[in-house]
């Protein structure tokens, strides 16, 4: 059978084996996300009065930034967190272009590593009680219709403890 799986173990030694095999796409649209979640992420794009933007109504051009709140209920280390742009706009790298980027404040965050990509910007850090939000600074680049991809962030050694964040299924430019 093709969708089978065995293992011998041959070691005289215990394996632990955790298979989590699951649509992202079918459990980000079904699943209730909820601050009183073991881990909890929300990450919207606000424009630059703080407010939520029209998801289907961006401007060529327009200066955003991807409101990102993490918080869990209790300290939990070696958490990454995955926040995924949608195609069209792009990661203003705030290591490079600080004129921008300190529009907002991050409050209560400090990663053990951050990782600007093109698509994309990876956290590592102990998430806390407290609730910790940090801007990433974007602007829309290209005209078109554009899938809204999720975001997630689950702990590096126990992938059991997860959410995840898809605010739209698309965004518009024009």
């Amino acid at each position: 059978n093709k969708d089978s799986l065995s293992i011998n173990n041959q070691g005289g030694v215990l394996n632990y084996i955790l298979d989590i095999n699951k649509p992202l796409d079918l459990e980000v649209n079904s699943k209730k996300i909820s601050e009183l979640d073991p881990i909890y992420m929300k990450a919207d794009i606000i424009n630059d009065n703080g407010k939520v933007i029209d998801y289907n109504n961006l401007k060529l051009g327009n200066k955003l930034f991807m409101k990102v709140t993490i918080k869990s209920n209790k300290k939990i280390e070696n958490v990454a967190v995955n926040i995924q742009i949608p195609a069209g706009l792009e990661i203003i790298n705030p290591r490079l272009y600080k004129s921008n980027s300190q529009k907002f404040k991050n409050i209560d965050y400090s990663p053990d590593y951050e990782d600007y990509r093109d698509d994309r910007v990876l956290s590592y850090l102990t998430t806390t009680k407290k609730k910790k939000i940090f801007y990433i600074p974007l602007i829309a680049t290209t005209r078109g219709i554009f899938t809204y991809p999720a975001s997630y962030i689950e702990v590096m050694y126990d992938s059991r403890i997860n959410s995840y964040y898809k605010p739209s299924k698309k965004i518009i430019i024009k």
